[in-house]
C-alpha cells in the first residue's frame, strides 16, 4: 500500500506540472494578443453601453480591458463600467500598460488560484498527500478553471480572493494566543483574511458577501472568537474603500463616493431579468441550463466530476447534519471538524444564493473548488471509482483543450448579420489583417451595404466540427441580402485556419458577393414600376404613386446629434434609437444615410428648418401618396392594411446588381424584370369605408 501511494504521488506530481504546461499551451494565442485602445474606445462609444439598441455588442471581457486601461491612465472608476468595483480592473489595466496584454494578469490569477487551492487542500488533508494531489488534479483538469487563462473576467480573481480569505480565517482560528508573537500572528491572520474579503467584494458586486460573513460568524462562534468578526469586517470595509483611493486623490469627497455606491446598488436592483431560478442544478448535473435570453444552452466546460461532486456534497451534508455522525475526516480532531462544517455551510450558502439570481456557468467557480475537496475525500478511499473519474475527466479535458470552430463561426456570422464589421475583423487570420487594415475592411463592407440600399442580411452555415489534428476546415455558407429587388443569395465557402489553437477566417471577398474584391464597386440600379391606384367604388382615390419628400443625412456633418434626432423622429416613421444606430454605428460617416419618407401630415415649418441644416438632404422620391382625409389616423392605417392585401398595386421593382472592377469591367450577377402595378377598385364606397370618420368631417 505504501509503495502504491508513493508511486501515485510521483505520478500525480508529474501530471500536475504537465497539466499546467498543457493548459498554457492550449491558450498560447494569448501571447500574440495586443490591446488596441483606439479600436476599443471606438467600440465602446458605438456599443450598446453608449447607444441604446446598437448592434455592436461589447462584452464584459472587452469592457473590463477598456475600463482598466482608463483607470490606470487617470480615468474615474465611475466613467466606464461604473456598476462594477475597480480593483481587478486596475490589475488588467496595469498589465496592459506594462505589456500591452491583459492576459498576463489572467495568468497571474491562474497561478495564484493554484497556490490558494493547494493551500486549502493542505488544510483539508494535512496528513494525506495523496488526497491533496487528487484534489489538485481534479481542480486543474476542470475546463471551467483552465479556460480562465483565455478570459479577462472577474470570476477567477474573485475565486482566488475567496480562497485566501478562507485560508487566513482558518489559520487565525487555529493559532494560539499565549505569547506576544502568537498574538501578532493571530492578528495578522485576521487582518489578511479581512483584506482578501474586502478584495473579494471590490472585484464584483458583493451579492455573496452577506452569506460569507454569516458563515464566517458561525465559524468564529464555534471557535469562541466571535469578537474578531468586527475586526474582520472593519478591515474588509477599509480594503473595499481603498480600491477607490485614486478616486479620492482626484478631489472627490466621501459623500460623492457614497452617492456613487448608492447608484451601483440601485443599478442592480433595477435590473429585471425573466429567468428560471435553480438553473445551478441542471448545470451541475447534465451540463445544460436555460439562459434568460437564449433558451436551452449547453455548457461546454461541463465534466463528469460536476454531478459526482454534487452528489457527494449532499451525501456528506446528510451525514453531518441529519445523522449523529459529527465528523467526516478525523473524528478526534475538532479543527478538522470545524473545517469541514465550514466548507459544507459555505457551499450550501453559495448554492442557495445562486438559485435566486440569474445564473451563468462561470459563477460555479466559487463553488466547484470546494465541491472538489469534498469529492476528493470520498474518491481517495475508493480507488476504482477514483481512476474511472480521473480517466473520464482527463479525456474530457483534453478534448476541450482543442478549440472547435463552431463557436467562432456563430460569433462571427452574428456580427456580420448585424453589420458589426469591426468585430468581424477580429475573427480573421493574421495574414488577412496584414493585407487590409480594420478601417479599410469596415469601410469596404459598409460601402457595399450602402450601395445595396441597406438590406437586411441573413447567414446560414452548417454545423462544423474538427479533430485535434485538423488545422484547416472549409465551411459552406449562404449569405442572403434582402434587397429592394428581392432576396439575393450568395453561396460560398469559408476557409478556416487554426492559429495558435484559435480558429480564424481566411477572408475571401467572394463570400460577400460573387466576383467582388476590396477594389471593386457594387452598383444597384432600380427600375421603379408605375404604381396602381387604390380606388373606392364611388371613384375616390385613396392612394396612388407620387413624389414625396425623402430625408437623408450625412453623419459627419451632424453637429448636435440630439436636436435633429428628435425632429427626424417627429417627421418620419423612423424611431429615435434606430436613427442613432443608422447614423453613428452601421454606416460610413461621409455617405448619405437614408432615414425615410416624411409622414403624410408633417409640419412644413419643421421640414423647412431641417432643409437648412448642412447635414440633411431632402429630395423627392416615388412612393404611395394618400388622400388628405385618409392621412388622418386611423384612416391611414386602414388604407395601408388594404394595400398589403392588394400587392398588385405596387408592381415589381426591376433592376440589376453589378460588380464594377477597377478596369471598368461590369459584371451583372443579379437581374430582375420590372412589372407595373395595377389599379384596385374596392367594393365599398368612401363613406362606407370611413363612415365614422366621414361623419365627423361633415
Amino acid at each position: 500500500m505504501r509503495r502504491f501511494f508513493s508511486s501515485w504521488t510521483i505520478l500525480s506530481s508529474i501530471t500536475v506540472i504537465a497539466i499546467i504546461l498543457w493548459s498554457f499551451f492550449s491558450y498560447r494565442w494569448i501571447l500574440t494578443y495586443h490591446f488596441d485602445y483606439t479600436y476599443f474606445k471606438d467600440w465602446y462609444d458605438h456599443s450598446q453601453w453608449q447607444i441604446p439598441l446598437s448592434p455592436r455588442i461589447m462584452g464584459d471581457a472587452e469592457l473590463y480591458q477598456l475600463s482598466g486601461y482608463s483607470l490606470v491612465t487617470g480615468g474615474s472608476p465611475f466613467q466606464i463600467n461604473p456598476e462594477v468595483p475597480p480593483l481587478v480592473k486596475y490589475t488588467y489595466g496595469l498589465s496592459i500598460l506594462a505589456t500591452d496584454n491583459p492576459y498576463y494578469a489572467s495568468a497571474f490569477f491562474y497561478f495564484a488560484s493554484i497556490i490558494g487551492f493547494g493551500w486549502l487542500s493542505w488544510l483539508a488533508f494535512p496528513k494525506n498527500k495523496s488526497a491533496r494531489l487528487l484534489s489538485l488534479l481534479l481542480f486543474l483538469l476542470n475546463p471551467l478553471f483552465s479556460s480562465q487563462i483565455g478570459q479577462v473576467g472577474l470570476d477567477l480573481p474573485q475565486m482566488c480572493f475567496l480562497f485566501f480569505h478562507c485560508i487566513f480565517l482558518f489559520l487565525a482560528t487555529r493559532t494560539a494566543t499565549h505569547t506576544t508573537n502568537q498574538k501578532i500572528k493571530h492578528t495578522s491572520f485576521y487582518f489578511m483574511s479581512g483584506v482578501f474579503l474586502g478584495a473579494f467584494t471590490a472585484t464584483k458586486i458583493g451579492f455573496f458577501l452577506p452569506m460569507i460573513v454569516l458563515v464566517d460568524g458561525w465559524l468564529l462562534w464555534q471557535s469562541k472568537q466571535l469578537k474578531w468578526l468586527f475586526f474582520l469586517g472593519l478591515v474588509s470595509v477599509v480594503t473595499y474603500i481603498a480600491a477607490y483611493f485614486p478616486y479620492f486623490l482626484h478631489g472627490h469627497s466621501l459623500i460623492e463616493w457614497l452617492k456613487a455606491q448608492k447608484w451601483m446598488f440601485d443599478f442592480y436592483l433595477s435590473s429585471h431579468f425573466s429567468y428560471l431560478p435553480g438553473m445551478i442544478f441542471p448545470s451541475l448535473v447534465v451540463g445544460y441550463f436555460i439562459h434568460w435570453t437564449e433558451g436551452l444552452t449547453a455548457i461546454k466546460e461541463w465534466t463528469v466530476v460536476w454531478p459526482v461532486s454534487l452528489i457527494l456534497f449532499f451525501w456528506t451534508a446528510t451525514q453531518h447534519f441529519l445523522s449523529r455522525k459529527k465528523t467526516v475526516v478525523i473524528k478526534s480532531d475538532p479543527k478538522q471538524t470545524q473545517f469541514w462544517n465550514y466548507l459544507l455551510c459555505l457551499v450550501a450558502g453559495l448554492v442557495i444564493m445562486n438559485i435566486a439570481i440569474p445564473f451563468w456557468p462561470r459563477y460555479l467557480l466559487l463553488i466547484l473548488p470546494f465541491l472538489l475537496l469534498i469529492a476528493s475525500k470520498f474518491l481517495i478511499r475508493h480507488r476504482k471509482m477514483m481512476f474511472l473519474v480521473l480517466a473520464l475527466l482527463l479525456v474530457q479535458s483534453l478534448w476541450y483543450s482543442f478549440a472547435q470552430p463552431q463557436e467562432m463561426i456563430t460569433l462571427s456570422t452574428a456580427a456580420w448579420q448585424t453589420e458589426s464589421y469591426a468585430e468581424v475583423y477580429n475573427f480573421t487570420t493574421h495574414a488577412t489583417q496584414q493585407k487590409i487594415t480594420r478601417q479599410n475592411f469596415v469601410r469596404t463592407l459598409q460601402v457595399v451595404q450602402n450601395n445595396l440600399r441597406d438590406p437586411d442580411i441573413s447567414i446560414t452555415t452548417h454545423p462544423v466540427h474538427s479533430w485535434p489534428w485538423q488545422n484547416e476546415v472549409v465551411v459552406p455558407i449562404d449569405v442572403t441580402y434582402h434587397t429592394v429587388l428581392g432576396n439575393v443569395d450568395v453561396p460560398s465557402e469559408l476557409h478556416l485556419i487554426r492559429e495558435y489553437n484559435q480558429w480564424k477566417i481566411d477572408w475571401q471577398w467572394h463570400s460577400v458577393l460573387p466576383n467582388f474584391d476590396s477594389y471593386s464597386q457594387v452598383i444597384l440600379t432600380q427600375n421603379i414600376p408605375a404604381g396602381g391606384k387604390l380606388i373606392t367604388s364611388d371613384a375616390v382615390t385613396l392612394s396612388h404613386q407620387g413624389s414625396w419628400p425623402f430625408i437623408s443625412v450625412i453623419p459627419n456633418k451632424v453637429q448636435d446629434s440630439e436636436a435633429p434626432n428628435d425632429e427626424l423622429t417627429a417627421l418620419t416613421f423612423a424611431q429615435g434609437p434606430a436613427i442613432r444606430v443608422n447614423l453613428f454605428v452601421t454606416h460610413p460617416g461621409d455617405l448619405k444615410v437614408p432615414i425615410g419618407f416624411v409622414i403624410p401630415l408633417y409640419e412644413s415649418d419643421t421640414l423647412q428648418r431641417l432643409s437648412r441644416d448642412p447635414s440633411i438632404f431632402i429630395d423627392q422620391r416615388l412612393t404611395r401618396v394618400y388622400d388628405s382625409t385618409v392621412s388622418q389616423s386611423p384612416n391611414l392605417n386602414n388604407v395601408q392594411n388594404w394595400e398589403q392585401y392588394h400587392l398588385e398595386l405596387f408592381g415589381q421593382m426591376g433592376g440589376q446588381i453589378l460588380i464594377k472592377k477597377p478596369s471598368g469591367e461590369k459584371i451583372t450577377f443579379f437581374e430582375k424584370e420590372m412589372k407595373d402595378g395595377q389599379n384596385v377598385i374596392l367594393p365599398q364606397t368612401f363613406q362606407e369605408l370611413f363612415d365614422h370618420q366621414y361623419a365627423k368631417t361633415k
